[in-house]
């Protein structure tokens, strides 16, 4: 059968779940569609919608790869509390990360993020995009150093984490 799209909760708490293939298609458009699963790794360079708190609370989790996605946004709360996450792309198209999408991600050591993004955070909001990413050592940034400062760092505390000594400019993907 041919799926389109991914429903809120649908693989929610399914620990076993380590591993899945999403055709080119794909849409997740339910909250919650992945959160508390036991997937290790995502691959989704060609999907175009993603919506909140999608894989939020996969703890087995370690690299997500939405580099070459459609998505314009990455969402609110949508890796949060992944607890092994070491690395995260974010997507060319994306023109922002949302509120906690990476919130308590506490061995993130490494982001990549491309000259597309123009905001990391709402501003709207007391929650900061990278909360309790300690782990956080290289920022990875497709362009200059007057492009990355040009880009709306809505929350202080987000700031301070991606304080200019982590970031690496003109890089093309993470190292």
């Amino acid at each position: 059968a041919n799926v389109s799209s991914i429903d809120s909760y649908a693989f929610s708490s399914c620990t076993s779940l380590a591993q899945i293939t999403l055709s080119d298609t794909i849409n997740i458009k339910g909250e919650h569609a992945f959160d508390d699963a036991g997937l290790t790794n995502i691959n989704l360079k060609n999907i175009s919608i993603v919506k909140e708190h999608a894989f939020a609370n996969c703890s087995s989790l370690r690299s997500v790869d939405f580099s070459l996605s459609g998505i314009t946004e990455h969402p609110d709360f949508i890796f949060k509390n992944c607890t092994s996450l070491d690395n995260v792309s974010i997507p060319s198209t994306a023109n922002m990360i949302k509120d906690g999408a990476i919130e308590g991600c506490t061995q993130l050591k490494k982001i990549f993020i491309s000259v597309s993004v123009n905001y990391i955070g709402h501003g709207q909001s007391l929650y900061a995009v990278f909360t309790g990413c300690t782990s956080l050592s290289d920022v990875y940034y497709s362009e200059t150093s007057d492009q990355w400062n040009s880009i709306t760092i809505a929350c202080d505390y987000d700031k301070e984490i991606l304080s200019s000594d982590k970031i690496h400019f003109n890089s093309t993907h993470i190292e």
